[in-house]
């Protein structure tokens, strides 16, 4: 197993309120996190700062092409679902003013899987980027109004397999908009391995309390949010309000994430009619967009 090294992600450019940072990672490497420093130099006290306070949207890229999408809260509510070790951490709090940091990780590996062959499966190959003409990066989007503050930093070895492009978890991200309960989504697209659905509660503060999926109308999932919790918790999750999760693979194993055979349909239910957007991040397992995805 190649050697772990913890480096810097110095080449950071276009730090800005209200505009779009690019992390630039260096390549051959193969990553199995990058966790982001956040902070605003201007705030009135020495507080960590919320990841909303910080970033907006977030988006991982390869050659140009999107590998994973969210916000960071979203990213937030997802890692802290695997169990709160993975949530973002208060990394400095107390201090003078403007000098809170709050620590926001990207799995790529996935700790939380039991399996030691499972997670280093899943860290992320760069070996075939070209590196004249070809990046890996990570665009932030930064809040207006604030003076921000954007480092990172990585866990990466050496390790290369150039017989194949290995697959990738990546991330699709979904506004859905909806005007009543029940409501159907067919925005799934039938290609990649679906390894979790999460569900967010809606721009005007309605929550998912039933999801019910089928793939060719055979139920593969239907169970209310206190029912799903049950499961969830025993499972070693840490689900907490905010989202459902639809999770395939809760026995942290790759064997059981679903295989799409045929179309798939999602059919929600909210606490009240809705009337707004619900956002729905996709976690599917396939070969990088781009290269065979």
């Amino acid at each position: 197993m190649p050697l772990k090294r913890r480096i810097q992600l110095d080449d950071i450019q276009g730090v800005g309120a209200g505009k779009t940072a690019i992390i630039n990672c260096p390549i051959p490497y193969r990553y199995h996190d990058i966790t982001l420093v956040l902070g605003n130099s201007a705030a009135g006290n020495g507080n960590a700062p919320t990841v909303a306070s910080i970033v907006g949207n977030i988006q991982l890229k390869m050659a140009g092409k999107t590998q994973r999408e969210h916000t960071g809260t979203r990213l937030d509510v997802i890692n802290t679902a695997m169990g709160s070790t993975f949530a973002s951490q208060a990394a400095v709090s107390g201090g003078a003013n403007g000098t809170g940091r709050t620590h926001l990780p990207i799995f790529f590996q996935e700790p939380w899987r039991k399996r030691l062959a499972d997670q280093d499966s899943l860290a992320w190959q760069t070996w075939f980027l070209n590196r004249a003409t070809q990046t890996f990066q990570i665009l932030v989007d930064i809040v207006s109004g604030i003076t921000p503050v954007l480092t990172a930093f990585a866990t990466i070895d050496d390790f290369a397999d150039p017989r194949k492009i290995a697959a990738i978890m990546k991330w699709f991200s979904t506004d859905f908009a909806v005007t009543a309960t029940p409501a159907t989504f067919v925005g799934l697209e039938q290609r990649d391995l679906y390894s979790q659905i999460s569900l967010f509660d809606t721009s005007d503060a309605k929550s998912v309390t039933n999801a019910r999926l089928t793939m060719g109308g055979v139920e593969q999932h239907n169970l209310s949010s206190v029912e799903n919790t049950t499961k969830l918790k025993g499972a070693d999750m840490n689900p907490a309000a905010g989202a459902y999760h639809i999770v395939f693979d809760q026995d942290d194993s790759l064997d059981d994430v679903l295989n799409p055979t045929a179309s798939l349909n999602l059919k929600l239910d909210f606490s009240a009619a809705p009337t707004g957007t619900t956002g729905i991040v996709q976690q599917r397992l396939g070969k990088p967009e781009g290269f065979g995805g």
